[in-house]
């Protein structure tokens, strides 16, 4: 079933190997991040991603069908998987010393295969995972598949090689070489050369020799120079046998075979490794330092590197109580606010590292970027405290505050008033811990092998409690009643590997010692139950996949509870009854504490749990881990809620199991569809899958029916294609003709669109019938040519609305150039038909925009203002007047601005013209808004490819609901897309939000207009369209705050060209 993920790349850039398929389609590569990925090679887009290695991977390998691949580790583990699901086969190991994979190869039956370990080629069975055959001795490396695979052997001491017929062992042609050690070696293409390469250090040079196979003899040998950190590590011969890539220290020469001659430098880069592709028409580098690269090797350019994406893992989460939002930590990028009222972020922290809350979500610490600490009211963002220590510690209740200053000088501050209330010095020993008591009543400091007690008020030793001296006492707190004091401990010195430690727990009524637990896991520390009766300590009797319960009074242990692997992170829910616990296999277990019973296994992460979060109402679990995003479970089901995603460029998804998505305006860059090993952009079914709504709507815990579900299926697409003109064909006449060809692929073909210069172009044609021409469809566009470049791309729809993967190609016009107008369109309503609707500053905010391009239109050769207000503004004759820009040229450019109400009616968005009277019905609406559809048929037939959409419409307050400003986001969102144009909308809950009388504007149009008259220009002397929209992005949440109303985030869609709409200096 189709599937929709995120493309991540390899966490790190030092790719250990690669494989081509034997179609020139996929690419596999193994990295130093200990994962396999499977590459779709003319897109450079992610497939699949294959977890399970527990080292770096060293060798990899596709079988010939494409079905299978292989992959080996730097332990001598060899995985088998399966390359269409991603599921893992089967699981060998290397038996012998040498356990370092260095190749991999696919016998032609793909069941079998061959592998190069240390010096040693084995013969293996794919089915049983038995070793057939071990041949020791080796020093070569595969020859091109032909029937069976043949290497290059050192058989004899000095010179004395041959090739060897690796299927029965035996010697196929000796042959000689002239040099003892043959250190690098590789075969061409053909099969009919080979290059060995030998470096003899005393001599500081490289002796290479190239042979011919068929006849044995030498046809040239030559030597270059070692050169300081420009090691060769890889030699390749190139299909002809008479060019070889050379890559190391140096980075990558081309060098002519035959005369030992360089030819050309490619990259000085470090290169770790170069493969070439089986048709010898690519060869794939690697690096530390750079991203995997694919190149040409007729030109020896690069085609596209294979790029790690910008995650900003999310490695901390925390629900903010009562508060329908959790806090993430992200590494990269700055803490941040998810709001499950919107899926998104509500908030990020810029300029700091971490955030945590603290005082039941009332306040929040901030740890800065550079040291710097700030403690601040969540309510009314007041600053509560400024601090700088390095060690300092925040009990969740919030109210004090202890900073270690030096070595062993303490203060403590009430954060509520910024009073200090405690000043201590510590006269002994060194400090490993200090921490502040349950009931703010004591400081607790770790001192060697003490625990002291200072009470606060007094500032007084009041109590110690010590264990023996080879014992470190490194954490220790008192009981929510203050009965107890539990220390951990480790003995250092009779167990010097640290892993094992010891609890203790002492009766400060009886002041004496409980109990005392050894094999407590050092990693998870201990908690205490919020009921303050019993004590979380992890278990490593036996392992670390397991805890205890220990009950505080007595110190017996009450309960085990195992889990599935390593137990990494552990969490109690707010009122102690449930538990869970997240293994190092990405499992989580929810556990009825009373019971010890396991109640919900979670499956999900793909790689180990960091940290878990109980909601408040017990009802969710947020968790991170080491596969990058957070992840909200439903407790009760085990189910996956939705996924977030982040990026260290700002951008963020939120995504549902059904496939629904929310994302920032580039987040959804970053999502492919994955159906098979097929892979589509999210643009291929954005239509029907973005959907703020559904995303926050089941955030919240509340019931949300979707019309689709990824997993069910999708309708493939068709294949579509531009047929002519020819890529970079040059016209002299403007009008053309484009023919594009669309083949049915099983789903049908619904639309086939044109974007020209990423302006859609009009005159839909829904449900194409297929015409006898190859089985494909042909759709003729007539278009009109623009200046110099014009670049066209084609979709297709398959029946079910899914998009397909696009066709570009460019063409040119070698023409006079010709003037540009520019065409403002303005609709403004203050006075409805029904009073209850009026606004203040709809007309004169139209008329702001008219007026201003009236006087500052000197970019464009003619201003062209159409203005239509109050009760002239009708959906019949703004629909008219709509229709007189068709007759704009492609040059041209609109500007379209809507002032008013505008209200969801089932996720179409309409504009509220002055005669509709009823805007709580929604028939009322359907039959006499006008809708999105009707502005984007508008739009499309409009000939001008530059055009700007600006949407000041608020709320008519009768039909408002929740979520009705994301319905309105997602509709003008689609909108933009569907038409190739730029959106920017502001949609308010209701008027007092958009209009503010201090400004004489509303909110939206003010900033436009400051962003016009040069804010937005960002230091040079135009302001473009992207500029603009990246202004109002910005600033228009920050202007509505400051004048005490609620944050307006404007939709902001941008998918038509960049173009210039004035100059301020």
């Amino acid at each position: 079933s189709p599937e929709i993920f995120v493309q991540l790349g390899h966490r790190s850039t030092d790719v250990k190997a690669a494989a081509f398929s034997a179609d020139g389609k996929y690419l596999v590569t193994g990295s130093g991040d200990k994962t396999v990925k499977l590459w779709h090679l003319a897109t450079g887009a992610e497939i699949r991603t294959f977890s399970g290695h527990q080292e770096e991977v060293t060798a990899v390998a596709i079988s010939p069908d494409g079905a299978k691949i292989l992959s080996g580790d730097k332990k001598g583990f060899i995985k088998l998987w399966d390359a269409l699901s991603g599921n893992e086969l089967r699981s060998m190991v290397v038996p012998w010393k040498e356990k370092e994979i260095w190749t991999l190869r696919f016998a032609p039956d793909g069941i079998r295969f061959s592998m190069l370990s240390g010096f040693s080629l084995s013969f293996w069975d794919g089915r049983t995972g038995q070793t057939l055959r071990k041949i020791d001795n080796i020093r070569g490396s595969h020859l091109p598949d032909r029937g069976e695979s043949y290497l290059a052997a050192k058989v004899g001491y000095k010179d004395d090689y041959a090739l060897i017929n690796p299927a029965n062992a035996e010697e196929i042609k000796k042959f000689t070489y002239d040099h003892q050690w043959f250190v690098r070696v590789s075969f061409s293409q053909d099969g009919k050369f080979v290059l060995f390469m030998t470096d003899d250090y005393s001599q500081k040079k490289y002796f290479l020799t190239l042979l011919d196979l068929t006849t044995g003899e030498k046809i040239s040998s030559w030597q270059t120079a070692i050169e300081k950190d420009k090691n060769i590590f890889s030699i390749n011969l190139l299909r002809d046998g008479k060019s070889a890539l050379m890559s190391g220290g140096c980075g990558i020469e081309l060098w002519d075979a035959r005369k030992g001659k360089r030819l050309k430098v490619l990259t000085t880069s470090f290169t770790s490794m170069v493969h070439l592709s089986p048709d010898g028409r690519f060869f794939l580098s690697t690096g530390v330092r750079y991203a995997p690269t694919l190149w040409d090797t007729a030109s020896f350019s690069i085609v596209r590197y294979f790029r790690q994406q910008p995650l900003a893992r999310c490695n901390y989460a925390q629900f903010r109580p009562d508060e329908k939002q959790a806090l993430i930590n992200r590494t990269g990028a700055p803490p941040a606010l998810l709001d499950f009222s919107t899926g998104g972020l509500e908030e990020t922290y810029s300029g700091y590292s971490a955030g945590y809350f603290r005082a039941g979500g009332r306040s929040l610490l901030l740890i800065g970027e550079k040291g710097e600490r700030v403690f601040r009211d969540m309510e009314t963002q007041k600053v509560l405290k400024k601090f700088q220590s390095q060690y300092f510690e925040l009990p969740q209740d919030g109210k004090y505050l202890v900073e270690l200053i030096g070595e062993r000088d303490f203060k403590i501050w009430e954060t509520a008033t910024d009073k200090e209330i405690l000043n201590y010095r510590e006269p002994s020993g060194s400090i490993n811990n200090f921490t502040i008591s349950k009931d703010n009543r004591h400081l607790l400091l770790c001192v060697n092998n003490r625990v002291k007690l200072i009470n606060i008020a007094s500032g007084k030793e009041t109590r110690s409690f010590t264990v023996p001296d080879t014992t470190k006492i490194y954490s220790a707190q008192i009981s929510y009643d203050g009965r107890y004091l539990v220390a951990f401990c480790r003995d250092d010195i009779h167990y010097p590997k640290k892993i094992r430690a010891i609890v203790k727990i002492w009766n400060l009524e009886a002041n004496q010692e409980i109990a005392k637990i050894n094999n407590a896991r050092n990693m998870l520390g201990f908690k205490f139950s919020p009921d303050g009766r019993s004590l979380l300590v992890g278990d490593h009797t036996d392992g670390a996949d397991s805890v205890w319960l220990i009950e505080l009074a007595t110190g017996r242990i009450q309960k085990t509870l195992k889990g599935n692997d390593t137990i990494w992170a552990t969490a109690f829910s707010a009122d102690g009854r449930f538990l869970a616990t997240g293994d190092a296999d990405g499992s989580i277990m929810i556990w009825d504490v009373a019971a010890g019973r396991r109640i919900t296994l979670i499956s999900g992460h793909k790689n180990g749990v960091r940290k878990i979060d109980f909601s408040s109402d017990n009802q969710q679990i947020v968790s991170t881990g080491d596969d990058g995003p957070a992840r909200i479970w439903d407790i009760a089901t085990g189910k996956e809620i939705a996924q977030f995603f982040s990026f260290a460029d700002g951008e963020w998804i939120t995504i549902t199991p059904e496939g629904y998505f929310n994302a920032s305006a580039g987040g959804a860059k970053y999502l492919n569809v994955r159906l098979g090993n097929q892979i589509y952009s999210i643009d291929n079914i954005y239509e029907r899958f973005f959907n703020p709504v559904y995303v926050a709507s089941v955030l919240q815990g509340k019931k949300a029916e979707g019309l689709a579900d990824i997993r069910k299926g999708i309708q493939s697409p068709p294949d579509v294609r531009i047929i002519s003109p020819k890529p970079n064909d040059s016209f002299n006449t403007d009008t053309i003709t484009i023919k594009v060809a669309a083949k049915d692929t099983g789903g049908g073909i619904d639309e086939i669109r044109l974007y020209h210069n990423g302006k859609a172009l009009g005159d839909d044609q829904r449900g194409v019938k297929l015409v006898s021409r190859g089985g494909e469809t042909i759709r003729d566009f007539q278009v009109t040519l623009v200046d110099g470049l014009n670049t066209f791309r084609a979709v297709g729809f398959s029946s079910d609305r899914t998009e397909s993967n696009p066709y570009e190609m460019t063409v040119s016009l070698a023409a006079p150039s010709k003037d540009v107008s520019l065409y403002v369109f303005a609709v403004g309503i203050n006075k409805y038909r029904n009073p209850a609707l009026n606004l203040n500053y709809a007309v004169p905010d139209a008329k702001s925009i008219a007026g201003f391009f009236r006087q500052k239109g000197q970019l464009f050769k003619k201003v062209n203002i159409i203005e239509i207000y109050d009760a002239e503004a009708t959906k019949e004759r703004i629909l008219a007047k709509l229709s007189e820009l068709e007759k704009t040229n492609p040059q041209d450019a609109v500007l379209l601005y809507l002032a008013g109400h505008g209200e969801n009616v089932k996720d179409v968005w309409y504009f509220i013209p002055h005669e509709l009277t009823y805007p709580e019905r929604e028939e009322h609406v359907q039959t006499k808004g006008i809708s999105s559809a009707e502005l984007a048929s508008a739009m499309k037939n409009i000939r001008a490819q530059k055009i700007l959409m600006l949407v000041d419409a608020c709320k008519s307050g009768a039909v408002m609901v929740a979520f009705r400003c994301f319905e309105d986001r997602k509709a003008l969102s689609q909108l933009s897309r569907s038409t190739g144009t730029h959106v920017v909308a502001a949609s308010t809950k209701d008027q007092f939000a958009a209009e503010v009388k201090d400004l004489g504007h509303g909110v939206f149009t003010y900033t436009l207009l400051e962003g016009l008259k040069g804010k937005a220009a960002g230091g040079s002397d135009t302001v473009t369209v992207r500029k603009l929209m990246g202004y109002i992005e910005e600033q228009l949440p920050e202007i509505t705050k400051k004048y005490k109303q609620e944050a307006q985030f404007p939709v902001v869609d941008s998918r038509g060209m960049d173009f210039p709409l004035v100059t301020v200096k």
